[in-house]
């Protein structure tokens, strides 16, 4: 998946000085990408993976995203 950030004031994009900051966490809480920047953030199969070796599934993932602006 692929999420691209805007920051919006009253329905107005804010584009002077945004900075994003963002991290994804796995289905159980762990942080599996944990220094994104940008406006982009791609989302791939590794960052939903739970566990390790044969016992490792697929689940949802949550992005978590701050803007300092």
């Amino acid at each position: 998946a692929v999420f691209l950030l805007a920051l919006l004031r009253n329905n107005v994009e804010i584009t002077d000085s945004v900075s994003f900051a963002w991290q994804v966490y796995n289905a159980i809480g762990e942080v599996t990408k944990s220094d994104g920047t940008g406006d982009t953030v791609t989302v791939t199969p590794d960052y939903c993976l739970v566990g390790t070796g044969q016992n490792a599934y697929y689940a949802d993932c949550d992005v978590r995203v701050t803007a300092d602006f």
